[in-house]
């Protein structure tokens, strides 16, 4: 157990991560629930620990195939499995801020990031 754990160690950092993003995303959900007056259920919480369970086996298997195929990648497969895990539990948690206050944080954060992205290639082309 003690070496498998000294295996992980160059993503603790990546597996915490997520934990935390997963951990967040189950606080503000239940917040959402108990505003919207939802039942609690075993499975809605069974849901949460399996997501934590076929998280954590998605990001290992591609710590894993990383290291057995290392001169493959000139990335870190591992990193960009938990980034899209990470972006997922984000937009789950921005869901459930959206249902607590009812504010549309998610689609208002996106149509700023495409205007300062248009900005930002409109300023790139002038300059060519």
């Amino acid at each position: 157990m003690l070496a498998a754990l000294l295996y992980l160690t160059p993503i603790h950092d990546v597996i915490a991560a997520v934990m935390f993003l997963i951990a967040v995303d189950f606080v503000t959900g239940v917040w959402a629930s108990v505003k919207e007056k939802q039942k609690f259920s075993a499975s809605k919480m069974r849901h949460t620990v399996e997501k934590v369970i076929l998280y954590f086996i998605a990001i290992i298997c591609a710590f894993v195939l990383q290291k057995m195929c290392e001169s493959a990648f000139d990335f870190d497969v591992a990193r960009y499995v938990a980034l899209f895990i990470a972006a997922t539990e984000v937009k789950s948690v921005y869901e459930n801020i959206n249902r607590v206050l009812d504010v549309k944080i998610f689609s208002k954060l996106i149509k700023l990031l495409t205007q300062k992205i248009s900005k930002h290639e409109n300023n790139q082309n002038k300059e060519a």
